[in-house]
């Protein structure tokens, strides 16, 4: 993995004047009354006169961070609050279990920084409600979850704010997210052009591209992704409870992608690191072991979404019918190889 840059964090709510760096912008100019109360205005757009002349719009950006158990991660999180370097962005760092002392740490790392909210709450609830939590919790144009145990390279929020603001019909937009071992080795699968030709902003959109990635690719690749907040707030398009939560970012981008086109962003980059004792570690063996619950809720679910979407019923129908159709046919054919090896050892 590529080392990500330690980059200056400049931040002020009126600003004078920015400068370009080689991993996107920083602010220069700032107002040290809102610095001196401890106060962030987030929720409107950063105008700034730029220093080769025009202008430039930076909208609100909110960035929750929720923890568990994460004291392992403290310097990771620590990295990634230090170094993405986007001028009118908000964080929020909530811990909902209280299992360490991460969050009190934080808390006094960053007690001068008035960009970070902190929302502590032991309700010991799951990593679905808690990430819903913050979705509600959260104001501005744009919104990303950012896992505690990721890194992302300092201009990730920038490049992804840019590329939404040039597309207006995009829904959410994502980069590139390496797999990393614990030690830092790259394990990611190289992806041809091909694999990524679904997302290419010139295609056309519509229910039948949503469906045939649901059913043909990982959407939960896209979770780590950008999304147009009012929009999920106001249809409440929540992350909703699969078997053991199992799955549930890849059924939610079903969910976005039937509410408006998502986007893959080139040269944006996240790495998401690959451990035996993560969230989704053990989902690969428990599919395994509860295949029929599983299924049975994977395919309950992407009709509830379905259900729910505001696509025209003629084409919900239709959908319903491929989705159920594609569940019962890879049913079919897991019983027909269970059955060929049956047959094999008689």
């Amino acid at each position: 993995m590529e080392p990500i840059p330690q980059q200056p964090i400049h931040y002020g709510h009126t600003v004078e004047s920015v400068q370009r760096t080689a991993g996107g912008f920083c602010v220069a100019g700032t107002v040290q009354e809102h610095q001196e109360q401890k106060q962030w205005i987030w929720e409107s757009d950063i105008v700034v006169n730029c220093l080769w002349g025009g202008r430039l719009k930076f909208p609100p950006v909110t960035v929750a961070i929720p923890l568990f158990f994460s004291r392992r991660f403290l310097e990771i999180v620590i990295q990634n609050i230090e170094t993405i370097h986007y001028p009118n962005l908000h964080f929020i760092v909530s811990d909902r279990h209280g299992g360490d002392d991460t969050l009190a740490l934080l808390r006094s790392h960053f007690q001068d920084d008035p960009r970070i909210s902190f929302v502590e709450r032991l309700d010991q609830c799951n990593w679905v409600c808690h990430y819903n939590d913050l979705v509600q919790q959260a104001k501005g144009k744009y919104f990303a979850w950012m896992p505690h145990d990721d890194s992302y390279a300092p201009d990730y929020v920038t490049r992804l704010v840019e590329f939404l603001e040039a597309h207006p019909d995009v829904m959410l937009a994502f980069g590139e997210m390496h797999r990393i071992a614990a030690d830092g080795t790259d394990i990611s699968v190289p992806r041809t052009l091909q694999q990524w030709s679904s997302f290419v902003i010139d295609n056309s959109w519509s229910t039948q591209q949503a469906v045939k990635l649901h059913l043909n690719w990982n959407l939960a690749y896209g979770f780590r992704g950008l999304f147009r907040l009012q929009p999920i707030q106001e249809k409440r398009l929540s992350i909703r409870h699969t078997y053991q939560t199992m799955s549930a970012d890849g059924l939610w981008m079903f969910g976005v992608a039937l509410t408006g086109r998502i986007a893959y962003v080139p040269h944006c980059h996240c790495w998401k690191r690959i451990y035996n004792d993560s969230t989704h570690a053990p989902w690969r063996e428990k599919k395994r072991q509860h295949r029929f619950r599983w299924n049975w809720s994977w395919l309950w679910i992407s009709l509830l979404y379905l259900t729910n979407s505001t696509i025209p019923v003629r084409e919900k129908f239709l959908a319903g019918l491929i989705i159920v159709g594609w569940s019962v046919l890879q049913r079919a054919r897991r019983l027909a190889i269970k059955s060929a090896k049956i047959l094999r050892r008689n």
